[in-house]
Order: C-alpha cells, then sequence, then structure tokens
C-alpha cells in the first residue's frame, strides 16, 4: 500500500512499504520525495516553445518525438523535414525583418495545414519539422505536402519566391530510433535541394540507396561542392568564350557534353539565323532535327519569351493550349521540358539556344536558370556578333 501527500512548500511525499498497525488513524513506512511526478515533460513547459514562432523548440520537439518512437506500437508516423529555399537571398535582397516574417507566416501556414494530425517544430533558422501521427497512407501524405507547397506561393509576392525543400522518413518503414529516422528524412531533403529545390521527397531505399554511417556529411558536402562547381565552370566557358571565339563550346563535343552533365540536361540545340542555320545539336534526341525557322516565325511562340527574352517550361504539355504546333514540335522530339534563351539581332529575334530534357518534367532551380542563363545569352550574342 502506499498513498501521496501534497504538502505547500514541501513538495510531493511518497509513502513506501507501509503497513497499517492496529491502530487505524495511524500509517508506518517510508517516506520519500516523489521525484518522477516532480519532473514535468520539457516538451509541457513554457520554455519548450519557440520564441519566434510559438512552435516547439528543438529540444522539445525531439524530446517528445522520442517518446513517441519509443512506445514501439507501430503506428505509422513521418517524421518531416522542412526547410526554405535560398532563405539567405531573401534575407539579404528584403530584410532580416522581412526574413522573420517569411519564419512566422511559414509557421502558421503548417500550424493551420497540419492540426492535430501532427507536432511541428522549429530546429532553429528556416528549418522546421514535423512528427505527423495521425496520417495513415503516403497518399495522404502527399496531398499535405503539396497543399502546404501550394500555400507556401500563395502566401507571398511571386517576386519573393519563397518555397520550401522537403525530406520525409517513415515510421517504422525506415527504422524505429530517432536517429536514423532523422538521418534518412535529412538525406532525401538533400535530394530535393540537389534536384531544384521546392519538392518534397519521401526516402525510399530501394531508390535513394541504403544510408551510410557518413551519408549526410557527404550528401551536404557534394551540394556546396556542386552549386560551386557550376558557378566556376560557367565563369571558366564564359572566359573562354571572351578570350577564344563562339566555337570553343558550340564546336566542342567535350565542353556540350560537359554543361549537360553539369546541369542534368539531356540535350542542347542551338538555331541561328533566324532558324535558318543550325549551329549545334548535342545529345541522343530521337528524331531528326526540325526547321528551326517555324520557330522563328511563330508570332504566338516568340511572345511566350519573358521581358529577358528567356521562356522556361517545367512541363511541355502546358504548351498545347498556349501553342499547338509548338507543342507538336516539342512532344515529337520527345521533350518534357526546356530553357530557352533568344538572342536578337538589331531588335529581331536571330538565336535560339535550346536547353533540354527528355520525357521528364524539370523543376528549374534559382540557381541553374541563372547560370544556364548567362550561358545560354553569352553564346546567342557572340554568334550574332560572328555573323
Amino acid at each position: 500500500m502506499e498513498f501521496v501527500s501534497e504538502q505547500e512548500n514541501k513538495g510531493i511525499w511518497r509513502v513506501k512499504g507501509s503497513r497499517i498497525p492496529k491502530k487505524r488513524d495511524m500509517v508506518a513506512g517510508i517516506i520519500t520525495p516523489d521525484r518522477n511526478r516532480e519532473q514535468e515533460a520539457y516538451y509541457l513547459t513554457p520554455a519548450a516553445r519557440d520564441a519566434g514562432t510559438g512552435l516547439l523548440n528543438k529540444r522539445a520537439w525531439t524530446e517528445y518525438t522520442i517518446e513517441q518512437l519509443n512506445r514501439k506500437d507501430g503506428q505509422v508516423r513521418w517524421l518531416v523535414i522542412i526547410d526554405i529555399d535560398d532563405f539567405k537571398h531573401i534575407n539579404d535582397t528584403y530584410g532580416h525583418i522581412f526574413g522573420d516574417q517569411v519564419i512566422r507566416r511559414v509557421a502558421e501556414i503548417m500550424q493551420e495545414l497540419v492540426g492535430q494530425r501532427g507536432v511541428i517544430g522549429r530546429f532553429g533558422g528556416d528549418e522546421y519539422v514535423i512528427l505527423l501521427e495521425k496520417v495513415e497512407t503516403r497518399e495522404q501524405l502527399k496531398t499535405l505536402l503539396k497543399t502546404i507547397a501550394k500555400e507556401f506561393a500563395l502566401a507571398f509576392d511571386p517576386k519573393t519566391h519563397a518555397t520550401a525543400s522537403i525530406g520525409v522518413s517513415e515510421y517504422p518503414v525506415d527504422g524505429s530510433e530517432y536517429e536514423e529516422l532523422m538521418r534518412k528524412a535529412d538525406k532525401a531533403l538533400y535530394l530535393a535541394k540537389e534536384k531544384g529545390k521546392n519538392r518534397h521527397i519521401i526516402y525510399e531505399e530501394r531508390l535513394h540507396g541504403k544510408l551510410e554511417s557518413d551519408d549526410m556529411q557527404n550528401m551536404a558536402m557534394a551540394y556546396a561542392v556542386s552549386k560551386e562547381k557550376k558557378r566556376e565552370v560557367i565563369t571558366k566557358m564564359i572566359t573562354e568564350l571572351c578570350v577564344s571565339d563562339v566555337n570553343s563550346i558550340v564546336k566542342k563535343e567535350e565542353r556540350l557534353q560537359q554543361i549537360r552533365s553539369l546541369f542534368d540536361l539531356d540535350g542542347i540545340t542551338i538555331y541561328s539565323e533566324s532558324g535558318a542555320q543550325l549551329v549545334c545539336r548535342n545529345g541522343n534526341y530521337m528524331v531528326e532535327v526540325p526547321d528551326g525557322r517555324g520557330l522563328f516565325e511563330d508570332e504566338k511562340y516568340l511572345a511566350l519569351f519573358g521581358d529577358d527574352d528567356n521562356f522556361i517550361e517545367s512541363n511541355t504539355l502546358k504548351l498545347r493550349s498556349q501553342d499547338p504546333a509548338a507543342f507538336a514540335v516539342m512532344q515529337k522530339q520527345e521533350i518534357g521540358a526546356f530553357l530557352q534563351c533568344l538572342c536578337r539581332k538589331e531588335g529581331v529575334p536571330n538565336v535560339i539556344v535550346n536547353f533540354d530534357v527528355f520525357n521528364r518534367n524539370r523543376k528549374w532551380s534559382d540557381e541553374d536558370i541563372t547560370l544556364l542563363t548567362i550561358l545560354g545569352h553569352c553564346i546567342g550574342n557572340l554568334l550574332n556578333y560572328s555573323e
């Protein structure tokens, strides 16, 4: 038998190993402090909240998540890591006050959409985490993540371009321990960043490989190195173009293949002289080269280029309603996505540089758009100059 006694200013005490003697109004036993009842879970305390967003802080979310995983009940749970894309650029461009507003608004959107289905935490900076406990199927998960991405896009001015990359792991399929699940979600996040950002990836060993002990460190380094590598290579190519001539790139098979490999492209096609001249066509295109003059004569198609003379499409199916003739050309060549740079000569469209992707969609990252645009216009302008 035991009972608990609580006295003001004296804490909580528990009587252990007690017995009731013949005198019924007495209890005999050993009295010790009830340490377990004195210690409230940290995630339930006011200190557990992040000051900037009101979400659980890193320690509190981690403590709660480990506690739930330790139940070992087999219930499906998803560990989600969300990272705002290019947040440093947002801070540098619009200021830290606006950056803080983005942080808070993103937190509000997730709270509204996740609701009672999970617990959200902020790991610091622009990174958030969610333990989803009431999302049973992968289809439900995908719907939720797509809705979050859509709401992010609607919440800010398009010029701000606030998007997020998301990595996910599944309990108990991907493991039962916190560290393993977090590392797999983190790997999925890095893959999402590497593939162009503004997307979610759900970890699958079959698709993404086993997780090695130093995998995350290598992934992080590879992502950082890949960005620097692209910048370094494009800078050297532009210098080479300026010092030599445009043929040092467009007539060099190894240079074109290097560009394709670096940016995960399937083909590069360049027309000059308003489509009359095929400058180069590098890649395993499945059909014969089309007559480029048709594109330059298609006013509807040329109108799709922006003020910066770029036309970027992640899914060529969108062309079906915009320009059926151009769509037919793309479909015949099995082009699924493209980035095109139009260069004018004395105000007249004269060169188009096409960076193509076959039979798949492609979400172009800001980094790739910037570098390919610089390279494409540099090539196009030099071709105009050399004619």
